[in-house]
């Protein structure tokens, strides 16, 4: 699985519940400060992301992730575990 698709996926979900564009999104972009999500934010995408991609992801994440590279490499590094 690519970086790429998850990253569009990523996107997707975030654009869902949020007035972001697909283009603000990139690998780059911190969570809160650039994109502004917010907690509850970010639990919906951790729980829409489990979903898609049939995977679980760790509480501890929210303590840990502070980019979308962050977010997709924690996706690769499910999908090799799980």
């Amino acid at each position: 699985m690519s970086d790429e698709f998850i990253l569009e996926k990523i996107r997707t979900i975030i654009t869902s519940y949020t007035p972001l564009k697909p283009e603000d999104i990139k690998m780059d972009s911190h969570l809160t400060d650039e994109l502004g999500l917010d907690s509850a934010d970010l639990l919906e995408l951790v729980m829409t992301a489990e979903e898609q991609f049939g995977i679980n992801i760790d509480d501890s994440i929210f303590e840990e992730v502070k980019t979308i590279k962050h977010i997709v490499d924690t996706i690769k590094e499910s999908k090799i575990v799980n």
